[in-house]
């Protein structure tokens, strides 16, 4: 009796554990593969925008600033759109109201609420830290590991 209530245990310890490993990797099964992005910025003081792509889960979105002398300010919009990505009027989802500062040469995660609030799509709004001409160049994703 006490060999069945030991194997029991163990069966049941082994369950809980490749369940909760299942539910770790559901959580980051998203859209996480680097979309390039490269605007000529104009130094007049506009926001711009990249693509909208699928947003498939509540992690945070990523960008790498790959511009060589332009710091980006980064917002995480959402839509229901895969071509409204305007940044004139956009549904701002980041969880910074004053957005992400991406030095030039780094990354960051951007924390964001696109999946919760009901988006079905994502896009960045970069706003060029210096108002003079230069090229925002990057990568992103909207969901990330």
């Amino acid at each position: 009796m006490k060999n069945k209530v030991t194997t029991g245990f163990l069966v049941l310890f082994a369950a809980v554990i490749i369940a909760n490993i299942g539910v770790q990797y559901a959580e980051a099964a998203g859209n996480y593969t680097d979309t390039k992005y490269l605007i000529e910025y104009a130094g007049d003081g506009c926001d711009l925008a990249t693509v909208t792509r699928l947003k498939m889960d509540a992690t945070s979105s990523y960008a790498k600033n790959q511009s060589t002398h332009c710091t980006h300010r980064i917002w995480v919009a959402g839509t229901h759109s895969h071509t409204n990505n305007t940044p004139l009027s956009f549904n701002d989802c980041s969880c910074d109201d004053d957005g992400y500062m991406v030095p030039t040469g780094e990354w960051r995660y951007l924390p964001n609420w696109v999946y919760e609030q009901g988006y079905e799509y994502a896009f960045l709004v970069i706003r060029p830290e210096s108002h003079q001409p230069c090229i925002v160049e990057g990568l992103w994703s909207p969901d990330s590991i």
